[in-house]
């Protein structure tokens, strides 16, 4: 399988940090390599599809909450009705100050839910629930923020297969020109919790360029605490998109 291109130029990195702390200014400037290989696009279809059939084309808001530099919310520009309103937010102004420089001409806001009014559509994708600790209350601040026949969209890592099996080593690796880029990721389990340690190297003409290593604290949040944490008076159902597990959560009426 053809690797998929990188998101920025190598040869125009000349240094970074040796260890990088997470949704840090810093880190914000290497997510997109560290994640490059995230399936924005086949995210994006689905979700672009599931919002049409429930309101067709009918204008309506749209919020990623979690956005990180803004490349789900890009492709979501791109797939939603041209008239549909379309925000990113996110609480890392970092993660924000890269969203603005990569795509100037759409909305960004800082916080996690800064927006005023009621969204349609509220997308929390990529495992951001996983970096929540207090789940109730972000749950109640979502649906919250939902239009009556509004949609909360999220997906989260599989913590039932986690706990179960252990948690996977991880490697990828991407070359562009005279350079080759390698991420590495070692997790450490701790109870519901866990590590998630990156080991990122850059090589230039198979000799050593750089490197950097970052280290993420995500909640192991199983089905059943999902469903817990969920606010009274909504339903739940699960969308199996391949790639990824979503939930789907609206108010009952």
């Amino acid at each position: 399988m053809p690797q998929e291109p990188l998101p920025m130029p190598l040869e125009s990195i000349s240094a970074a940090p040796v260890v990088l702390a997470p949704w840090s200014d810093n880190y914000a400037k290497w997510y997109d390599m560290v994640h490059y290989d995230h399936p924005y696009s086949v995210i994006a279809n689905k979700i672009n599809d599931l919002a049409r059939r429930r309101w067709g084309t009918n204008k309506r808001v749209v919020v990623e909450v979690g956005c990180g530099t803004g490349t789900l919310t890009y492709f979501l520009r791109h797939r939603l009705p041209a008239d549909w309103v379309l925000m990113g937010c996110d609480p890392s102004k970092g993660m924000l100050d890269m969203a603005h420089n990569k795509y100037p001409s759409m909305r960004w806001e800082h916080g996690t839910f800064p927006f005023e009014g009621n969204a349609d559509l509220i997308v929390a994708s990529f495992n951001v629930v996983n970096y929540v600790e207090d789940l109730g209350a972000w749950m109640t601040d979502a649906v919250g923020a939902l239009t009556n026949d509004g949609m909360l969209l999220f997906d989260a890592l599989d913590a039932e297969d986690v706990l179960r099996n252990g948690m996977k080593r991880l490697s990828k690796c991407g070359t562009q020109g005279r350079y080759r880029f390698s991420c590495d990721m070692a997790p450490e389990r701790d109870g519901e919790k866990a590590k998630l340690n990156y080991h990122v190297t850059i090589t230039k003409d198979r000799k050593p360029h750089l490197e950097f290593k970052t280290t993420h604290k995500i909640v192991l949040w199983t089905m059943r605490r999902l469903f817990d944490c969920m606010p009274a008076k909504t339903y739940v159902r699960v969308e199996d998109w391949g790639p990824t597990r979503f939930y789907v959560v609206t108010r009952r009426p």
